[in-house]
């Protein structure tokens, strides 16, 4: 995990960072996160930013969530939220000044997120809400300029991975006064870069050599409110917004070898709200 604030007046700054992580993680816990993790906040006068960080995993990134919660009284019970999400790759990049930087992640290996909640069983339905998200992601980059110069900021992000990257959410879940919300989400590559000022050129390019997929399989029953499951893959997902910006430069690339997939396998009966 890297992090640094810049706070100053210097001309410029640059910073440099690389990381390569050779670890398994395998946990079993209510809420749990595996993966690599890089995070940079710049808010300054200086003239300009330069950001160049580096990251490469090449050891599977596994986090997995096993739970069964039964409540057989007549005493009203609260929230139940089980979370998985395992990460080969993240970064968070802030910037408040005009910025130069560059991106560049590297996964190797497996990223797979298992959530299985045995029985979230509230027998005298006296469970409020339930919540699961599976999140499995090779690569994850975020980045942020707020841009106050006449000069332009520019971006360059290059993102690749190889192995599977798996979600997989299995749940048997009843007795619920209020809402259900599962989500099973496998995401090779996503980028997001949000630019405000004067921009130069966006480059991002996004490979991905792999089996991106995802799987809900639920039981649901004897629910009053609304029942909602999602399974979604995607390959490489990539989201530019420009806001004050005269013109923009934007190249993107993005490559995908395997075919996503996304399957659900539900049975839901007694709802008293929707289903979808």
């Amino acid at each position: 995990f890297l992090s640094v604030n810049f706070t100053g007046s210097e001309a410029q700054t640059q910073l440099s960072s690389s990381s390569s992580s050779f670890f398994t993680s395998r946990l079993v816990q209510p809420l749990v996160w595996a993966g690599e993790c890089a995070s940079v906040v710049s808010s300054a006068m200086a003239q300009r930013t330069v950001i160049n960080t580096s990251q490469n995993n090449v050891a599977r990134a596994i986090a997995e969530t096993n739970a069964g919660i039964t409540r057989a009284g007549s005493i009203a019970g609260g929230k139940v939220e089980a979370t998985a999400a395992a990460i080969g790759n993240t970064s968070s990049i802030d910037v408040g000044r005009v910025a130069t930087i560059s991106n560049t992640q590297t996964n190797n290996a497996q990223v797979a997120s298992p959530l299985n909640l045995t029985a979230i069983n509230g027998a005298a339905n006296n469970f409020k809400d339930v919540t699961a998200p599976s999140a499995a992601i090779a690569n994850s980059a975020t980045i942020k300029v707020a841009n106050t110069s006449a000069d332009a900021s520019g971006i360059t992000n290059t993102q690749r991975a190889w192995g599977a990257t798996q979600a997989r959410l299995n749940s048997n879940i009843g007795g619920v006064t209020g809402k259900v919300e599962q989500t099973s989400a496998a995401i090779g590559n996503t980028f997001s870069a949000e630019v405000s000022g004067p921009v130069g050129t966006i480059n991002t390019y996004q490979a991905y050599w792999g089996d991106v997929s995802s799987q809900l399989n639920t039981t649901v029953s004897n629910v009053s409110g609304d029942v909602t499951g999602t399974a979604a893959a995607i390959c490489n997902s990539g989201t530019v917004k420009a806001t004050t910006a005269a013109s923009i430069n934007l190249n993107n690339t993005q490559v995908c070898n395997i075919d996503p997939s996304a399957t659900t396998n539900a049975l839901i009966q007694n709802v008293g709200g929707k289903v979808t």
